[in-house]
């Protein structure tokens, strides 16, 4: 099962309008410590430092998810597969 879409919803009009038009959609939100979000910004080199920390207070503003995440300490494949199994639990595909 691939990806097929992936979009960050940005705050205000163009959010609610896609809330609108895909009510059927999978929400996920993806948290992160402020330290941490901090330190992957000046490693990275190409990142302002304290955009990421600065938008994190309304990013999830206003967001009902079905499921959140946190990217702190969790890998990519550990954050994956807790959203394979919340969409699966959503789409009625539980594996016996």
């Amino acid at each position: 099962m691939g990806c097929r879409h992936l979009h960050v919803l940005a705050p205000g009009e163009f959010r609610e309008a896609t809330l609108e038009l895909f009510p059927e959609a999978f929400y996920v939100g993806v948290n992160c410590d402020i330290e941490e979000l901090l330190r992957r910004e000046s490693t990275r080199g190409d990142r302002y430092i304290g955009l990421a920390s600065g938008s994190s207070a309304v990013v999830h503003e206003g967001m009902n998810y079905d499921i959140l995440v946190d990217s702190t300490h969790s890998s990519s494949e550990a954050m994956t597969n807790e959203i394979l199994a919340a969409l699966s639990v959503k789409r009625g595909d539980f594996h016996r």
